[in-house]
């Protein structure tokens, strides 16, 4: 998810996009000590990407009164307080997205350039600990969200959804059904003792069905919540990366169709070529039940401040449609309007009216034509 720091009524999803640069510490080159003869070595300095990592592992501890760890990885290095497991299994994913980003988005001119230096990612155990960083460090309200790149720190933040408002609801629900199921095993044990055995017969059959039902919902909470941290960790790696590759420049104000379908292509697939299941299905729902956003709205409007979280996943599946079809049936005029934004300043916001200029500077001005052509691709879903 991405948003515009100065545009303060936009939103968008799975973080924010500020416009001030990264500290100097952070974007720096290893420097290494020298040798010289009768002289003894300088000691080698630390990675600045490392040393960034550890400062801000200080400073999350002093916050939050709690210890931060740190995990170096190839690509990426982490600054967490969940387990370690937790913490392992991410940095997986963040390898999967940066594999996948470099092997399968092939543009023309536009190409993924060598990460500078690794990225940091925050790893929150804790919801309200997420919610209270976004706040303090980019003044942000994140009730809504469950990640996001912010590009004023160029970092990546997440808490483990097992303490979202989701996973509370399950648990909420485990514990009224282990309260149901003892319930039913003393009444059927009475039953027993009373000598009532059709009583007793169908309290244990209804024991039995509450039991199948403890167990799915306990096996498909805990799919569900793996599916959901691995595609919210994929979609803001991909952010994270666009910005640091050269793909898409730090401060330039993107609409958010295009930062969010370039995201969401890599959820659930290894290239933006292929289906995202999850994005069809929002997608073809609102098209089904006539809810979608219009073409025009979609290509140069943010979605507003107050939106509801059914019209913003409607944003984002929609917006996933749209870069699934320029990717596969017009990717030069992709990549033409990918090199017109970089070609903009950074921290000026752009207006709808140029929003939807650019656009047609690079896809055409039929927009009604454009939008049979887009909705054609997905008649047969």
């Amino acid at each position: 998810m991405s948003r515009t720091v100065p545009r303060k009524a936009a939103v968008a999803r799975l973080g924010m996009i500020g416009v001030a640069a990264m500290s100097s510490v952070a974007l720096g080159a290893a420097t290494r000590g020298g040798g010289g003869h009768g002289r003894a070595a300088e000691p080698q300095r630390p990675h600045p990407a490392l040393s960034a990592a550890r400062s801000l592992q200080r400073q999350l501890a002093r916050d939050f009164h709690h210890p931060f760890h740190v995990r170096q990885g190839r690509n990426f290095i982490e600054i967490y307080d969940t387990t370690p497991l937790f913490a392992s299994q991410r940095m997986t994913y963040l390898q999967e997205a940066h594999a996948s980003f470099y092997d399968y988005f092939n543009l023309r001119l536009i190409h993924a350039r060598p990460l500078p230096h690794r990225l940091l990612v925050l790893l929150f155990k804790q919801r309200k600990n997420f919610l209270s960083y976004a706040r303090n460090v980019d003044h942000a309200d994140m009730a809504w969200a469950a990640g996001y790149y912010s590009q004023r720190t160029n970092r990546v933040a997440f808490y483990d959804d097992s303490t979202g408002r989701s996973a509370m609801a399950v648990d909420k629900l485990d514990r009224q059904l282990r309260k149901s199921l003892r319930t039913l095993a003393r009444r059927e044990r009475s039953a027993t003792l009373n000598r009532e055995p059709d009583l007793a017969a169908a309290l244990a059959r209804q024991r039995s069905a509450t039991a199948r039902k403890l167990l799915f919902i306990n096996n498909y909470a805990h799919f569900a919540l793996q599916r959901i941290n691995r595609a919210k960790t994929i979609h803001e790696a991909c952010h994270e990366l666009s910005f640091n590759s050269g793909i898409q420049k730090r401060g330039v104000d993107y609409p958010f169709w295009l930062s969010e379908g370039l995201a969401t292509s890599f959820e659930e697939t290894d290239s933006p070529a292929r289906i995202n299941r999850g994005r069809l299905a929002v997608f073809l729902k609102a098209r089904n039940s006539h809810q979608m956003i219009p073409l025009k709205t979609l290509i140069s409007r943010q979605p507003g401040a107050h939106v509801t979280i059914a019209t913003l996943s409607t944003y984002y599946g929609e917006s996933w449609a749209l870069f699934y079809y320029f990717y596969g049936h017009d990717r030069r005029s992709l990549e033409k309007l990918l090199l017109l934004y970089r070609r903009q300043i950074p921290g000026r916001i752009i207006p709808p009216k140029r929003q939807l200029a650019f656009f047609q500077r690079c896809f055409g001005d039929h927009l009604a034509r454009l939008n049979r052509r887009w909705l054609r691709t997905f008649k047969r879903y």
